[in-house]
């Protein structure tokens, strides 16, 4: 039993080690904490963040569609079997099964948004090439030009925007193949039911080699992603700051709690960071994703 104990801990000091280092690597910031007010900075002028992407609800599936029940399934199944470990070596479990990071190639990506409105097409670019980087070691040779010309985006000017509707699963699918994307925006969800929700859809997907889409609002009644998305909402009258981010990993704590890893494409925030599920939900209800 004592050998079996010593080899638990071994074992955990190394993986719990591994983690870290993976997560340290891309300098991520964890920002659940920071509720402070950021002093104004002088930030370039970009059009884009201020106008809500626009939705058409009959893109949308209704109720519980045959994707949604496997996510469901999938990590149920995966939560009951972290807990059968017993007790003395919960913690080795969590460490074992409770993280997942998409590789990608750090020369390239995460890549910034070329103009103020052009989250989308950057967003989209960084979950394809994540995938094809993680998948076959390389990136693809696509281009945020060619994303936002593609007839799915129609953003080819500097006016329009990549509005939140059937265009995300059709380019993904196009591009990124395997995963059968589709969007999930629930409403008539509760805070708490949409925050389970996140969870199991993001887990589900990056367990498969997948990235999501996350539509984001940042406001002082949401959440704010990180320090940065503060600092512009004071320092542009309050006004809510809509953004597309692309989530390509997480990593669950021994009490339970999930972090989310994204890349941001944001010429104020570009960067990978690290969120609390809890707050990365508050941003995106009920706003949605495409998983």
């Amino acid at each position: 039993m004592k050998t079996k104990l010593i080899c638990g801990l071994v074992a955990l000091e190394l993986v719990c080690s591994n983690t870290a280092s993976v997560f340290a690597a891309d300098s991520v910031k964890n920002t659940e904490n920071d509720n402070k007010t950021v002093s104004s900075t002088n930030f370039t002028n970009e059009d884009g963040y201020t106008t809500e992407h626009t939705t058409n609800p009959k893109d949308f599936p209704s109720g519980i569609t045959e994707k949604d029940r496997k996510a469901h399934e999938y990590f149920q199944q995966r939560e009951a079997e972290l807990k059968l470990i017993n007790s003395d070596s919960r913690s080795l479990a969590r460490a074992l099964g409770g993280s997942k990071y998409l590789k990608y190639d750090k020369r390239y990506s995460p890549e910034k948004q070329k103009h103020g409105n052009w989250c989308g097409p950057a967003a989209a670019l960084n979950a394809i090439d994540t995938r094809s980087y993680h998948s076959t070691g390389k990136n693809t040779s696509l281009t945020q030009d060619i994303l936002a010309n593609e007839v799915h985006f129609k953003v080819a000017d500097f006016i329009d925007q990549t509005s939140f509707d059937s265009k995300w699963p059709a380019i993904l699918n196009k591009y990124a193949p395997g995963n059968n994307y589709q969007l999930k925006r629930e409403p008539s969800y509760s805070a708490s039911q949409w925050e389970d929700v996140l969870m199991q859809s993001i887990v589900s997907t990056i367990d498969k080699g997948f990235p999501v889409i996350v539509d984001t609002k940042q406001a002082a009644n949401t959440a704010f992603l990180t320090p940065a998305y503060r600092n512009r909402y004071n320092s542009n009258g309050n006004k809510p700051i809509y953004h597309y981010i692309t989530v390509i990993g997480y990593m669950s704590h021994n009490n339970g709690q999930y972090f989310i890893n994204f890349m941001d494409s944001a010429g104020f925030n570009h960067g990978v960071y690290t969120v609390s599920l809890r707050q990365l939900a508050k941003a995106s209800y009920p706003y949605g994703i495409v998983y």
